[in-house]
C-alpha cells in the first residue's frame, strides 16, 4: 500500500466519523431508549432525526461550501482551507438551531443534552483554539465515551463493550489525525478527555 493510499483511507475515516454526525447519532440513541418500547410509537420518531439531519450536518455542509466558494477567487485554496473560523461559527449557529427545535418539541433534556454537549464541546474549541488547540474528531468520540459512562450510572447497565468499541474507533481516529499532521498526540488526548468530560457531565445534570 502505497502512502497515497495510506492518507486517502485515513481522509475517508475522517469524514466517516465526523463531529458533525454526534448530535444526531445521540438524537437517534436517545428516542430509541426512550421511546423505542412505546405502543404506539410516536410519530416524532421518524421525523425529529430527518430533521437534525436536515440542520445539523446538510445545512453546515451546505453552507460552509457556499462559504469558501465565495471566496475562491479571492484567496489561494491552501489558505481558505485555513480559514475555520467562519465553518465553525455556521456550525454553532446550525447546532443551536437544532437544539432550539428540540426544546420546542419538549424532548426530554437528556436527549437534547447531546446536542447541547456539541455545543458547548466547539464553544470550547472556539475560544481556546488560539493558544491550546485540540482534535474535535476526537472530541466528539471522548463525547461518546462520557455519555455511555453518565448513561450507565443512571440506568444501572453495562456498557463495557460498548465503551471499548468507542475507545477502539477513538484510538483509529486519533491515529488518523496525527498520520494526516492534523494534530499531535497530546491534541488527539485532550480533545477525548475535553469531549468525555462534557457528555459526562452533561448527561448526569440532567
Amino acid at each position: 500500500m502505497t502512502q497515497q493510499q495510506k492518507k486517502q483511507y485515513a481522509r475517508t475515516l475522517c469524514k466517516i466519523c465526523h463531529p458533525l454526525f454526534f448530535p444526531l447519532c445521540g438524537t437517534i440513541c436517545g428516542l430509541t431508549i426512550f421511546f423505542g418500547q412505546l405502543h404506539p410509537t410516536p410519530s416524532f420518531m421518524y421525523e425529529i432525526p430527518l430533521i437534525m439531519m436536515i440542520i445539523t450536518v446538510l445545512m453546515p455542509i451546505f453552507m460552509t461550501i457556499s462559504y469558501r466558494r465565495a471566496y475562491s477567487d479571492v484567496y489561494p485554496e491552501k489558505d481558505i482551507k485555513r480559514m475555520t473560523d467562519i465553518p465553525h461559527i455556521i456550525v454553532l449557529f446550525c447546532l443551536l438551531m437544532g437544539y432550539l427545535i428540540q426544546k420546542v418539541i419538549f424532548l426530554p433534556h437528556i436527549i437534547s443534552c447531546m446536542t447541547a454537549t456539541a455545543i458547548i464541546i466547539l464553544l470550547i474549541h472556539i475560544i481556546v483554539h488560539q493558544w491550546c488547540n485540540f482534535s474535535l474528531h476526537c472530541a466528539s468520540w471522548g463525547a461518546v465515551v462520557g455519555v455511555l459512562v453518565g448513561y450507565s450510572l443512571l440506568f444501572i447497565y453495562d456498557p463495557v463493550w460498548w465503551i471499548c468499541l468507542a475507545v477502539a474507533l477513538w484510538g483509529i481516529i486519533g491515529s488518523c489525525q496525527i498520520f494526516l499532521h492534523r494534530h499531535t498526540l497530546s491534541e488527539v488526548v485532550m480533545g477525548f478527555l475535553t469531549g468525555f468530560s462534557v457528555a459526562f457531565i452533561a448527561v448526569l445534570v440532567s
